[in-house]
């Protein structure tokens, strides 16, 4: 599922954060002005299969979750605004993808995390997609 991680570090990037895969593989000491985001694909199943007319398998429907950790610039609690209105941007991006269609979305409350020493909001998006031999469709 590193393709649906890959669309939405594309779109976050789209909506003015630096994107990543996983918290853990990066220093954030050494983006202090940049806002950041860090998506990753926590579950997923195949939930169904799909056949063509001729009952050969055209692919498969699937279903899951992708976590993702915004945060604001390093030493700055004020900009509760603009970091708002990218969250937003990024929101919107999510909803009108056209590789799968967002089924729910959860937005965490906005927090100061001052062991970081920057905003951070958390935003879960359960999903749905078609994946066939050509990729993922989007549709369901």
């Amino acid at each position: 599922m590193t393709e649906i991680a890959s669309i939405v570090k594309s779109l976050a990037e789209k909506s003015g954060f630096v994107a990543f895969d996983d918290f853990e593989d990066v220093d954030t000491l050494e983006y202090p002005l940049k806002y950041l985001a860090f998506a990753a694909v926590k579950k997923y199943v195949i939930s169904s299969w799909v056949r063509s007319y001729d009952y050969q398998i055209y692919g498969a429907e699937i279903t899951g979750r992708v976590c993702i950790r915004l945060f604001g610039k390093r030493g700055n609690f004020s900009d509760r605004e603009t970091l708002s209105k990218r969250v937003s941007s990024l929101i919107k991006k999510l909803g009108f993808c056209s590789q799968f269609v967002m089924t729910s979305i959860e937005c965490g409350e906005l927090v100061e995390n001052r062991l970081l020493g920057r905003l951070e909001q958390d935003i879960i998006v359960d999903f749905r997609t078609m994946i066939t031999a050509a990729g993922l469709t989007g549709e369901v």
